[in-house]
């Protein structure tokens, strides 16, 4: 079964809308939405579905109440395409939708922690393991640390407990994880 058509413009578009993730404020969205190439890059014949892993000219075509913008990176099986400028598009005066073309991008693979404190104390990185000292006495089970981190997403984020390790999950911008176990010792 073919999963894809061609509109009244010509264009090769998906006939079931995808789920594409995109990073938005420091959280992985996931929506759905209907991608589309310009009939003259995509071959009359093409009978698979085309998608993100294609090098096909693409467009987007995004619901009304999307928050894709401009400069917006969609991600979808390990393909990225960075989001040119939204339209809108209307009938009747009415928003119904929006759509952009795309400009295909590598997807980033970094996803580390450089600097890791809590307060004025400074974590010692060692591997994939973080180790803070802090002084005898201190309460421990609510204590915001300030990370420095290369990826497009941290988990979890403000005060933790760290009466046991806690594990940080580095989030690079190709989907892929990392993840830092943070030991606090009272010294």
């Amino acid at each position: 079964m073919i999963e894809q058509f061609r509109d009244a413009f010509d264009r090769v578009i998906q006939a079931n809308p995808t789920d594409v993730s995109y990073f938005k404020n420091g959280s992985l969205i996931v929506e759905t939405m209907r991608l589309s190439h310009e009939s003259a890059s995509v071959p009359a014949n093409k009978t698979t579905p085309v998608g993100l892993g294609t090098s096909f000219s693409m467009f987007v075509d995004l619901y009304y109440n999307t928050q894709v913008t401009e400069n917006t990176v969609l991600i979808e099986n390990g393909n990225g395409w960075k989001v040119n400028a939204v339209d809108s598009i209307r009938a009747m005066g009415d928003v119904y939708g929006k759509r952009a073309s795309l400009t295909k991008v590598n997807l980033s693979d970094a996803k580390a922690i450089s600097s890791f404190k809590i307060g004025s104390v400074v974590g010692v990185i060692v591997g994939l393991n973080i180790t803070v000292t802090l002084p005898i006495g201190t309460d421990v089970t609510a204590l915001t640390s300030i990370i420095v981190p290369t990826g497009q997403m941290i988990s979890p984020i403000g005060a933790q407990d760290f009466t046991n390790p806690v594990d940080y999950t580095i989030t690079a911008q190709n989907l892929t994880t990392q993840i830092y176990k943070v030991t606090v010792v009272l010294a």
